[in-house]
């Protein structure tokens, strides 16, 4: 018997079953908020799959908003999943510095003022 392509009882692709392990671990605590995950290369020899596989697993996960990838420095669950974005996070985080930044520009203005000020007493 020909069965469809589509058909149910076929196990997952080892990335999706992957990504299925890893969503349950997170969701069980074992890599709670915040915490790196294994790199791509100790998950691939763990679970005995191609670094390939496990990369299409992450992906999902990441695209699902339980990871993010920071270059450099791994992968890590998200605080808060399907939260902000990193470029909406690193936006945020940029409007704040400068308004940081323009607080202590005023802050130096009126310091600059007060030196010239005393600057202008007589001496005693």
């Amino acid at each position: 018997m020909v069965r469809p392509a589509w058909h149910t009882d076929d196990p997952p692709l080892p990335s999706a079953q992957l990504a299925n392990d890893l969503r349950a671990a997170i969701a069980k605590g074992e890599y709670p908020e915040g915490e790196k995950l294994p790199s791509i290369r100790e998950l691939a020899r763990t679970h005995h799959m191609a670094p390939a596989t496990v990369q299409r697993a992450l992906t999902v996960l990441h695209d699902e908003g339980l990871l993010t990838a920071w270059a450099g420095r791994g992968t890590f669950v998200r605080r808060e999943p399907g939260g902000e974005s990193q470029p909406d996070a690193l936006e945020a985080i940029h409007a704040r510095l400068d308004s940081i930044m323009d607080i202590l520009a005023e802050f130096d203005k009126r310091l600059s003022a007060a030196e010239k000020a005393r600057r202008r007493l007589p001496s005693q």
